[in-house]
């Protein structure tokens, strides 16, 4: 099975990991096999479906009578038994020799008549005891109905301030359960050379935030409730998929929220990409935004190497566990892909991804051979679906094909011994240094 028929079934399951999307991205081939396929969905999610008119649980109310009615129809059949054994009692009592009374016959003991007292009033006790067990049963029923249904109010129920802002922008919770996350917001949302991206993360959902007023810089060190709200409306901008709204809330403030989709696609509550929101290329953002610092550092070393040096290098330094410089290599877009990569429930992933073809799984490498290949489609051009989009303008990027003879610590995707390789390099501003900006088993 060739790379695109794998891709192609894994369009069709929808199980795209991350490589594979960056896959689709630049081939003509798999990006048709994906539109055919929002088209069948697109064709479906045009049938109505009806909402349920009500909650499929029962009212308290109805919870209650039902409790209530169970409990009189068992008083009246006690009080029904009672009634008669009291008719009984009274025609002993009131009308003579209706029981026979024979004394020489019916004479015991006194420890007779202890023994029969005393299980009288073992009988006598036991529809009490019935009625309490019965009453504790009732309780106990209505305690776990009372609970199920706190339960939906609680998947239901969300913050005012949330639901306003929401509504302002013409969003609608839907009756889904909601997750909720504690989240430290960094000091800063520059990042160190080599480290993980969490300050990009922040910056570039910031530029979303703002976009409805919500400024996370002056937030900055504060520990955020993350509320993942799915929505019945969907962005839809020629890519259907169900919508989810990301909003922050420090204490009762809300101080951020974007809007979520697919994988790695987002936009403000006003359905704007970063593309939209940002009139410079990628590369001048970095650098305007202080994400990148091309004079000093990892980065002034870098400049001094040309684009076959850094692939050389990357390899040389995973070989010697040099893991920071490793990721220093990387495109800050690179970078941003590992947000999306074994994430979980959580709203992103919080460190590399260190399995696949990642650095940290490899146990030790080797470059035999380093050759430079035709790429079919340019970065910039890749970028044509609205929420991932950049607005990346590169000045220049290339294509290689790399032996290696290479060992991992887990083999999930290639075997050891000698593999080929392809990585992408790209040089984001005339000022940049050559960076990697992905790597993959496939040539694109």
């Amino acid at each position: 099975m060739n790379r695109c028929d794998e891709i192609k079934q894994a369009i069709w399951s929808s199980d795209l990991t991350p490589e594979m999307i960056e896959h689709v991205l630049s081939c003509p081939e798999c990006q048709q096999e994906q539109k055919l396929v929002q088209q069948i969905g697109i064709t479906l999610d045009l049938e109505e479906i009806p909402l349920p008119s009500r909650t499929l649980l029962p009212s308290r109310e109805e919870i209650e009578q039902a409790v209530i009615s169970h409990r009189w129809r068992r008083l009246r059949k006690w009080a029904t038994a009672g009634v008669a054994a009291a008719c009984v009692l009274v025609a002993a009592v009131q009308v003579p020799n209706f029981l026979p009374l024979d004394l020489s016959k019916n004479q015991q003991s006194l420890a007779d008549q202890k023994e029969q007292s005393e299980g009288q009033e073992q009988k006598g006790n036991a529809p009490e005891r019935n009625e309490l067990l019965g009453a504790k049963q009732d309780s106990n029923s209505l305690t776990a109905m009372d609970n199920l249904q706190k339960s939906e109010e609680q998947a239901t129920a969300l913050d005012p301030s949330i639901v306003s802002l929401l509504d302002t922008y013409g969003w609608t919770p839907t009756q889904e359960a909601f997750k909720t996350e504690q989240i430290a917001l960094p000091k800063s949302f520059v990042d160190l050379p080599g480290t993980y991206p969490l300050g990009l993360y922040w910056a570039k959902h910031n530029v979303l935030s703002k976009d409805v007023g919500l400024d996370l810089n002056r937030h900055r060190g504060e520990t955020v409730t993350a509320y993942s709200i799915p929505l019945q409306e969907m962005w839809d901008d020629g890519l259907k998929l169900n919508t989810t709204a990301v909003v922050l809330l420090a204490g009762q403030e809300v101080v951020g929220s974007w809007l979520e989709k697919g994988v790695g696609m987002s936009a403000s509550l006003r359905k704007r990409d970063f593309a939209d929101l940002v009139k410079l290329s990628w590369g001048d953002w970095l650098k305007e935004d202080g994400q990148v610092d091309y004079s000093q550092g990892p980065d002034g070393e870098f400049r001094n190497w040309n684009a076959e040096q850094v692939v050389l290098k990357y390899y040389e330094a995973i070989q010697n566990r040099d893991y920071p410089t490793a990721y220093a290599m990387y495109s800050k877009a690179y970078q941003a892909s590992f947000w999306y990569a074994e994430k979980g429930e959580q709203l992103f992933a919080q460190d590399w991804n260190k399995q696949g073809l990642n650095p940290e799984n490899v146990s030790s490498v080797r470059v035999i051979d380093l050759q430079q290949t035709q790429r079919v489609e340019a970065t910039g051009q890749a970028e044509s679906i609205k929420g991932e989009r950049l607005n990346r303008k590169p000045v220049e990027e290339r294509q290689y094909q790399v032996t290696l003879d290479i060992t991992y610590k887990t083999q999930v995707v290639q075997q050891d011994g000698i593999n080929a390789l392809y990585l992408g390099v790209v040089k984001e501003s005339t000022d940049a240094p050559w960076k990697i900006d992905w790597v993959n088993q496939s040539p694109r």
